[in-house]
């Protein structure tokens, strides 16, 4: 369910507007209960982003920070969310904030599930990317994990195959836990991404636009992010 489009002139000023939201509620939710929970994507269009969270002032000692999905990679690979979040988030005095990935190369991938399923915890707030496929977290079309992922008994983790490069298995929180968080923020830029967004937006095929799921989903909060 979309709650509010927010469309800037850039995405300089995204990441600010973006940061600052994000905060705020990071805030509200260590005012209420003493700590809050932020899961966030990778790619390159998140970067600005995470820059400018990083600047913020809050209590980062507070914050948990963890991955909406991630390549089974080592954590130096270039590949890895774990290390662009370490490298661009986790900076200054957000370095104080606790980070959880999602996999463990000593665990592997089957007990990085078991152990990510038996940790996970509703986030504050979740920021979701957007594929130019339609997919939003690892959540694939034409995946054989997208069925599951999606549905209303699916785990809070699963490992799911990709359908586009890099072919590398990933985890991925499904739909239904990511749903839960009182604040989704789908994050994307560029006149190639607002095109599946609109297509995504007008109807809901999850099987063929994954990210369709979260925008009809009755009880998902979600708030769009976009410039061009």
């Amino acid at each position: 369910m979309i709650l509010a489009e927010h469309l800037y002139a850039s995405s300089d000023i995204l990441a600010e507007r973006l940061a600052w939201n994000t905060a705020k509620t990071l805030i509200d939710a260590i005012a209420e209960r003493g700590e809050a929970r932020l899961l966030v994507s990778g790619g390159s269009t998140p970067k600005k982003f995470f820059a400018a969270l990083s600047q913020q002032s809050l209590a980062w000692e507070r914050v948990t920070i963890g991955l909406v999905d991630d390549r089974c990679v080592e954590s130096f690979d270039p590949n890895s969310n774990a290390k662009l979040v370490g490298e661009n988030l986790l900076v200054g005095d957000a370095f104080a904030a606790t980070f959880q990935p999602l996999f463990d190369p000593e665990l592997g991938v089957e007990k990085s599930a078991e152990w990510a399923n038996g940790s996970a915890e509703r986030a504050d707030v979740v920021v979701l990317g957007l594929g130019g496929d339609g997919h939003t977290a690892s959540l694939f079309p034409g995946s054989p994990q997208l069925e599951q992922g999606l549905s209303a008994n699916a785990p809070a983790v699963l490992a799911a195959e990709p359908t586009m490069e890099p072919m590398v298995t990933r985890l991925t929180y499904s739909g239904p836990f990511l749903a839960t968080s009182p604040h989704v923020f789908l994050h994307f830029e560029g006149a190639g991404k607002r095109g599946v967004y609109e297509e995504a937006r007008s109807k809901d095929a999850p099987s063929l636009m994954p990210v369709s799921w979260f925008l009809h989903h009755p009880e998902c909060p979600v708030e769009t992010y976009w410039a061009p």
